[in-house]
C-alpha cells in the first residue's frame, strides 16, 4: 500500500512546497548573504499553527545548500529549551556537537561554542516558538543574531508579545529583518497539499477518493498539520482491508483523529499552559479576569494580563481552547476531545 509512509507524517519535509513560493524567495533571499560570508539580518516567521512556518525556513535551508553553501542547521523548539543556557545547548546538540556540555553548563561557555561552530561552518539557527523565551532570557536572541556567520529565524504565531518584552534595544535589532507573514490555507489549497502526500505516500493514490480529500481540508479549516494527520488516520483506517478512503471513512475517524490531535497539542505544553487547559476544563467558563485570577492563585505570582493573553491566544490557536462570546462578556472554555474548536480571529 505505501510508497513511502513518511510522506503522511507533518513533520516529515515534503520533496516539493505548495503555495509557499513567495514566502520562500523571500526567506532565501534573507539568509542569503551566508553564501558570502557577511551576516543576515534576523528573520521573522509568523502565523497561525499549520501554515507551514516551521517547513518553510527547513526548505530555504534546503535551497541553500543546493546552491554550494555548506550551510548547516540547528532547530530549537524554545517549548522544551527555553532559557539561554538550554538554547544554545540545543544548537549545539542539533549539529552534533553538544556531547561535551548539558543543559546545566554556564551559558557563556555554550555561547562561545556556538560562536566557533558558525564561524567554522555557517549556520542557520530556527527558533520554533520563540516568543516563549523564558522572561529575562530575550537578550539570547541578540547575542545569536550578533554572530558573524549565523542566520537567526524566529517562528511564532505571533512575535509581537516577544518584542513587548524584550528591552528596547533588542526588539529594534530583531526587527530590522524581514517579516514573512503566512495564513491560513485556503481549502483549494490544502487539497492540494494533501493531493502531494498521497502521491507520495501511496503505490496507489485512488485509494483516496477526491471528495475525502476535500472533505478533510475542509474539516481543518486551513491547518495543513491537522488535515495530514486526519488524512494518515483515514488510511490507516482502510489499511488491509483493500477498501477505499471515502468521505464517509473520514467522518469515521475524524472524532479519533481530533482526540489524537488534542493528545499532541498537550503533549507539548509546558506547565503553564497546561495549567491553564487544566483550569478551563475544570471550571469553564470563565472569563478573562476569573481566568487571570485563578492562574495568579495557582502560581502563587502575579502575572501580567498581556502574559496571560498570550497563554489563552496559543491555546486557542492550538484548538484546545474555546472562546464564547466578544469583549468584555467573553468567556473560555476547553475543548473537549473529538470537538472542532474554533479558529481564532481577534485577539484572546
Amino acid at each position: 500500500m505505501y510508497r513511502d509512509a513518511r510522506a503522511l507524517d507533518p513533520d516529515v519535509l515534503p520533496e516539493a512546497l505548495q503555495r509557499r513560493d513567495a514566502a520562500l524567495n523571500q526567506l532565501t533571499k534573507a539568509i542569503a548573504p551566508l553564501r558570502d560570508g557577511r551576516a543576515p539580518r534576523p528573520v521573522r516567521i509568523q502565523g497561525p499553527s499549520g501554515v507551514g512556518k516551521t517547513t518553510v525556513a527547513r526548505f530555504a535551508v534546503r535551497q541553500l545548500r543546493q546552491s554550494g553553501t555548506p550551510v548547516r542547521e540547528a532547530y530549537v523548539n524554545l517549548f522544551s529549551d527555553n532559557t539561554r543556557a538550554a538554547i544554545f545547548h540545543a544548537i549545539l546538540r542539533d549539529i552534533g556537537q553538544g556531547a561535551r556540555f548539558d543543559y546545566r553548563s554556564p551559558a557563556v561557555e555554550l555561547r562561545e561554542e556556538v560562536r566557533a561552530a558558525a564561524s567554522t561552518r555557517p549556520l542557520v539557527v530556527v527558533a520554533d516558538e520563540a516568543a516563549h523565551v523564558r522572561t529575562g532570557d530575550e537578550a539570547v536572541y541578540r547575542e545569536l543574531y550578533e554572530m558573524p556567520d549565523l542566520a537567526l529565524v524566529l517562528v511564532d504565531r505571533d512575535l509581537d508579545h516577544l518584542f513587548a518584552e524584550c528591552a528596547r534595544s533588542t526588539a529594534s535589532r530583531l526587527r530590522e529583518g524581514p517579516d514573512v507573514a503566512l495564513s491560513r490555507y485556503s481549502t483549494d489549497e490544502l487539497v492540494e497539499i494533501l493531493d502531494a502526500r498521497v502521491r507520495a505516500a501511496l503505490y496507489d493514490p485512488d485509494r483516496v477518493e477526491p471528495g475525502a480529500r476535500r472533505l478533510v481540508a475542509e474539516t481543518v479549516e486551513g491547518n495543513a498539520r491537522q488535515g495530514i494527520v486526519l488524512l494518515r488516520a483515514a488510511v490507516e483506517h482502510v489499511e488491509g482491508t483493500g477498501r477505499p478512503v471515502t468521505t464517509r471513512t473520514v467522518t469515521e475517524i475524524e472524532a479519533d483523529a481530533r482526540t489524537r490531535l488534542r493528545d499532541r497539542a498537550l503533549a507539548r505544553l509546558d506547565s503553564r499552559y497546561r495549567l491553564v487547559y487544566e483550569l478551563l476544563a475544570e471550571d469553564a467558563p470563565l472569563t478573562g479576569t476569573e481566568l487571570h485570577e485563578r492562574v495568579e492563585r495557582e502560581l502563587d505570582a502575579s502575572v501580567t494580563p498581556r502574559t496571560r493573553r498570550r497563554w489563552v491566544a496559543y491555546l486557542r490557536d492550538l484548538g484546545l481552547v474555546r472562546k464564547e462570546g466578544e469583549t468584555r462578556n467573553a468567556t473560555y472554555r476547553a475543548v473537549s476531545p473529538g470537538s472542532v474548536s474554533d479558529r481564532p480571529t481577534d485577539p484572546a
